[in-house]
C-alpha cells in the first residue's frame, strides 16, 4: 500500500462502497506501506496482511492466502493490477468464487518490461476470457489491452473517481505551502507530481524548465514524488547541469497533496505513456490549470475547454511545453480564474468519486 493511482483508487471504492450491501475484505501482500493506516481506518472494512517476505516466498503465501478465502467464502474475488488478477483467477477456480480483474495501465506493446512482467502480461491475455468481468480505468487502457490479446467482451471501463471535499481550492493551504519552500505570493510556481520514473519522462520537465528559466528567471519549479536512489541522483545532476539547482525543489514523497495542489500555479504531466493520470485529475480538482502530453486518456481528462487553449501537448516536445507554460502564465486573471474553475467542473462532472463507486458497484453486482 505505498502511494500510488491504483493503491489510492483501491482506497477510495472500499471507503464509498455501501457496507450493507458490500462486506469487504482487502488482503495486501505485504506490510506496511504509507497508505495503510489510511487503509486500515476505515469503519466496515477487514484488512488482512499476508505478509509476504519477498517475490519468490510463494508456498507459505499461498497457504495464508487459500486460509484466508476459505474463512471469508467470497462471492467475489477482485483483483488489482497483473499478478493479483492471476492470483484471483487461480483462486476463484479452486472455491468456486466469481473473479473480477481491474487494470490501472494503458501498455499497447510489451517493450521496456523485464521477463517476468512480460510474463505475467502475456499470461494474462491468454486467460482473459476467464474472469467474470475486466474493469479498466480508461478508454485507452482498454484499447491497448485489446492490442495485447484481452477479451473486449469480458472489459468495462470505469473512470478514476476523486475526491472533490479534500481536493478543492484552499487560499490558506496555498500560502502554508509556499512560505515552506520560500516561494512569494505571486512568484509562479509549476510542478511534476510522480514517481522518480522513466515513463514520467522528468528529463523533459527539467530541460523545458531550463528554456523557460532563461526567460523567465522568477518562475521555479517543483517535483514531488520518490523513486529509487540512483535515478533521483541522476535527475538532481541533470537539473544542476541545466542550472535549475536555485529554481528547483525536490520534494520527496509528500501526504499534504491537497495543500500541495493549491500551491502550484500549474501541474504537469510529461509522462510517455499514462492510463488516466489521478495527479492531474487531483490537481484540477483544487482549480489548478494542468499542462498534459498527448498519451493515454489524458487530453480527455483535461477536457474540450483547455484543449483548445493548447494545454494538451506532444510527448518529449520541449519547445511545445514552454510555449504552454508561457500561454498559461501571461493569462490575464480573469481569464485565469475562469479556466481555473472551469478545470474543477471537469472533474466535478465526469470524475467524481459517487460516480467511481456508483459504476462499481453496479458492476459487481452485475458478475453474479
Amino acid at each position: 500500500m505505498g502511494i500510488g493511482g491504483a493503491e489510492r483508487q483501491l482506497i477510495e471504492q472500499v471507503r464509498g462502497l455501501d457496507k450493507t450491501q458490500f462486506e469487504i475484505t482487502v488482503a495486501t501482500f505485504y506490510d506496511g506501506g504509507n497508505l495503510l493506516p489510511e487503509l486500515k481506518s476505515l469503519p466496515g472494512v477487514k484488512v488482512v496482511s499476508l505478509a509476504k517476505k519477498g517475490r519468490w516466498d510463494l508456498p507459505s503465501f499461498g497457504l495464508r492466502l487459500w486460509k484466508l478465502v476459505k474463512q471469508t467464502q467470497p462471492d467475489i474475488l477482485y483483483g488489482f493490477m497483473d499478478g493479483p488478477n492471476l492470483i484471483c483467477l487461480l483462486l476463484g477456480k479452486l472455491a468456486g468464487t466469481k473473479v473480477v480483474w481491474s487494470l490501472h495501465s494503458a501498455r499497447a506493446t510489451y517493450a521496456g518490461e523485464n521477463w517476468l512482467a512480460q510474463s505475467l502480461s502475456r499470461l494474462n491475455s491468454w486467460l482473459s476470457i476467464l474472469p467474470g468481468l475486466i474493469i479498466v480505468n480508461s478508454e485507452c487502457g482498454l484499447e491497448s489491452h485489446v492490442k495485447l490479446g484481452y477479451r473486449l467482451d469480458q472489459m468495462l471501463t470505469i473512470p478514476n473517481g476523486i475526491d472533490t471535499d479534500k481536493f478543492a481550492p484552499d487560499a490558506a493551504a496555498r500560502e502554508r505551502i509556499r512560505q515552506e519552500f520560500g516561494i512569494a505570493h505571486k512568484q509562479p510556481l509549476i510542478g511534476l507530481v510522480g514517481r522518480l520514473n522513466p515513463v514520467k519522462d522528468h528529463s523533459l520537465f527539467l530541460r523545458a524548465a531550463a528554456r523557460l528559466h532563461q526567460v523567465q528567471p522568477e518562475v521555479r519549479f517543483i517535483c514531488v514524488g520518490d523513486g529509487t536512489a540512483a535515478y533521483r541522483a541522476e535527475l538532481e545532476t541533470l537539473s544542476q547541469q541545466l542550472g535549475l539547482t536555485s529554481s528547483i525543489i525536490w520534494a520527496g514523497p509528500r501526504h499534504d497533496m491537497a495543500a500541495i495542489y493549491n500551491g502550484l500555479d500549474i501541474i504537469t504531466s510529461t509522462s510517455i505513456s499514462e492510463g488516466l493520470p489521478n495527479v492531474i485529475a487531483e490537481g484540477m480538482a483544487c482549480g489548478v490549470l494542468p499542462v498534459v502530453t498527448n498519451v493515454g486518456d489524458s487530453a480527455k481528462l483535461v477536457g474540450k475547454l483547455l484543449v483548445t487553449v493548447g494545454l494538451v501537448i506532444p510527448s518529449g516536445g520541449v519547445d511545445y511545453l514552454v510555449k504552454a507554460w508561457q500561454t498559461l502564465l501571461s493569462l490575464p486573471e480573469a481569464e485565469h480564474q475562469r479556466l481555473s474553475e472551469a478545470a474543477r467542473q471537469q472533474i466535478l462532472e465526469n470524475y467524481s468519486l459517487s460516480k467511481l463507486v456508483n459504476q462499481t458497484a453496479s458492476a459487481l453486482v452485475g458478475v453474479l
